[in-house]
């Protein structure tokens, strides 16, 4: 009688873990329905995200130096001062990420009676966003997360494509990547003009996200 009681808490448990949780990679094959684009930034709004955060870059650097470090035995030179930094960027690479949103059935769900999906974005689980560049750029690795789907009728909708096959809320979001390498000016012992690499890293714009249906 034990072994059986044990044998139903185990069974219950897996049932709970497959209904709520999904597994983040879509099968690409299968066509997706009813896409709905839920945030799209346009050119000018990408440029003008990108200039802040090339502007941010610098402040952040400013204001983790010293006022003055030469960088080399007998150089000096103004590290709160703008001009004297330097970065420059690489090709900048768009890629998307997507997978199905959390929150929802292993198997997907059949809305028999009509309706379908509402998307919240905020948690749920996480893709990878992998961007490779060449050197003196570092490459990205980063936690993307795809969103819940929602119980509730706020959020964004996607509307089931029929009443008889089963689906999965698919969410998409695209990034502009561009990676950067950082220099800061000084002069040698011979007063020479000297640019020190003093960090790198990338600058990351959401430009869309994209929702829709998925069979399962």
């Amino acid at each position: 009688m034990k072994i059986s009681k044990y044998l139903l808490g185990f069974l219950l448990i897996i049932f709970s873990l497959l209904y709520i949780s999904s597994p983040v990679l879509a099968d690409s094959t299968e066509e997706l329905e009813n896409e709905i684009v839920v945030f799209e930034k346009s050119e000018e709004d990408i440029e003008i995200e990108s200039k802040l955060q090339e502007k941010q870059i610098i402040q952040d650097l400013i204001r983790n130096q010293p006022l003055t470090d030469g960088g080399v035995p007998g150089g000096i030179t103004t590290l709160n001062d703008v001009s004297s930094y330097k970065t420059e960027y690489g090709t900048p690479v768009t890629k998307s990420v997507y997978g199905f949103a959390g929150n929802q059935p292993y198997g997907g769900i059949r809305f028999t009676t009509g309706g379908g999906f509402s998307w919240a974005n905020s948690g749920g689980p996480s893709t990878t966003l992998n961007v490779s560049f060449p050197t003196p750029y570092a490459s990205l690795s980063v936690a993307i997360p795809l969103g819940n789907r929602s119980t509730s009728v706020t959020g964004y909708f996607v509307k089931a494509p029929n009443t008889t096959d089963y689906f999965k809320l698919h969410v998409s979001k695209k990034y502009k990547v561009t990676p950067y390498v950082t220099y800061v000016q000084s002069r040698d012992w011979m007063h020479r003009i000297v640019w020190t690499k003093v960090g790198s890293g990338h600058t990351r714009i959401h430009v869309s996200t994209t929702l829709g249906a998925r069979k399962s």
